[in-house]
């Protein structure tokens, strides 16, 4: 057996968690890495998964992984796209500003 530790924000950790889950199935066992710091008064934070395989199915988890990471760049580099087009004062403003960022195939 494998073990893969991930450390992310927990809405992250989330959609990673979901994605594994439907590519994989009952292929993967994920176990939350949670922080219990924040006391009483307050739920546990996620702020890991441990993520145990076979060693048959190591290279899909490394798959879906690096998927789910290539994805999450470009939603990123889609977000500041929008952002930059929401605060260009004029299109032609709005097309340099975007020329200037580095290019995400």
């Amino acid at each position: 057996m494998e073990t893969f530790k991930v450390e992310a924000p927990a809405d992250d950790l989330e959609d990673l968690r979901q994605a594994l889950q439907r590519k994989l199935g009952s292929a993967v066992h994920i176990d939350e890495m949670l922080d219990h710091e924040a006391g009483e008064l307050h739920d546990a934070t996620l702020i890991g998964l441990a993520i145990v395989v076979g060693p048959k199915i190591v290279s899909s988890v490394r798959e879906v992984v690096s998927g789910w990471l290539e994805h999450r760049r470009k939603m990123a580099y889609l977000r500041i796209v929008d952002n930059l087009s929401k605060t260009a004062t004029t299109p032609d403003e709005a097309i340099r500003m975007m020329k200037a960022l580095p290019h995400v195939p």
